[in-house]
């Protein structure tokens, strides 16, 4: 796999991908909740995304700086965001301008799947969540608002509380690997993002091949681009050539991780893989959406 890699093209600039937990439930209210964590180091906020386990298509998201961590609740604090947005889709929505953390700052984000007015889906994980950024150590703990962010562009009073589970929003800085999902499957499965296993040298990077339904295994198919292209086996989503092709066994409904060890090699930061499943149902075979993986630190 690793000399498949040194194959691979490389990216204008890397990424960082916060590892955050993996969803447990969600929690679905008029109101917001996320994470904070004090920044180890400089670092710079270049995305945000809320993962949407409830199919709303639609995400509200804030970001903040803060001189201190919130208060517990019942207590609160008034906040406004350095970042705000709302948009009717799921992806990754980029900070623009990328906002920059000192050393010592708060950083605290609150994000939602949902519209910027009423019931709001928080996609829950486990708090006081072990991370890391800038090559060290954070712990996430849980921040809210008791309203949904939408009505009032992020402004309003935050509390903190405790080790409570967090709601998780993807955030991308400079210095870490980044892994994104795009394209669709008419009918061939899906590939999912591991939050806590974004693809960092010196860490394992991680994502979930889930099919459909029956089948008989699948075909991994790695390359160093993403590609558009109709087939009689759904859309190709990864280029051509292939730098590699992998046979994974038989599939559980729930889905098989596919772990990649990546060494600390420095010839590996800023490359660009990218991955698609062909499910396989003999005598048939469909195709999945596709995962980017951006290796940095």
């Amino acid at each position: 796999m690793l000399r498949l890699a040194s194959f691979l093209l490389l990216s204008a600039t890397a990424v960082a991908q916060i590892p955050l937990p993996d969803f447990t439930s969600t929690f679905s209210s008029g109101a917001t909740r996320g994470y904070f964590f004090t920044a180890p180091a400089t670092m710079v906020v270049r995305a945000l995304q809320v993962p949407d386990e409830t199919n709303k298509g639609a995400q509200v998201v804030a970001l903040y700086r803060l001189t201190a961590p919130p208060p517990q609740y019942s207590a609160t604090v008034q906040v406004t965001p350095v970042f705000y947005a709302a948009v009717a889709n799921t992806d990754v929505i980029p900070v623009t301008p990328p906002v920059i953390f000192q050393k010592g700052e708060v950083v605290a984000v609150l994000g939602a799947a949902g519209p910027t007015s009423g019931t709001i889906s928080n996609s829950y994980g486990a708090g006081n969540y072990t991370s890391r950024v800038a090559g060290q150590p954070i712990t996430l703990l849980r921040c809210l608002m008791q309203t949904n962010i939408g009505a009032s562009n992020g402004v309003g009073l935050m509390s903190a509380e405790g080790t409570s589970s967090i709601a998780r929003v993807r955030m991308f800085v400079i210095g870490q690997g980044e892994q994104v999902t795009y394209g669709a499957s008419t009918a061939g499965g899906t590939l999912k993002v591991s939050d806590p296993n974004p693809p960092s040298i010196s860490y394992t990077g991680q994502f979930q091949v889930v099919p459909p339904g029956t089948n008989q295994g699948a075909i991994l198919l790695l390359s160093g681009s993403r590609f558009s292209a109709p087939t009689p086996y759904g859309e190709l989503l990864v280029g051509l050539p292939f730098a590699g092709s992998f046979v994974l066994p038989t599939l559980p409904n729930s889905g098989s991780p596919v772990a990649i060890p990546l060494p600390n090699d420095q010839s590996l930061l800023n490359v660009v893989v990218t991955w698609q499943a062909g499910i396989i149902n003999a005598p048939n075979l469909t195709l999945s959406n596709a995962i980017e993986w951006r290796i940095a630190n």
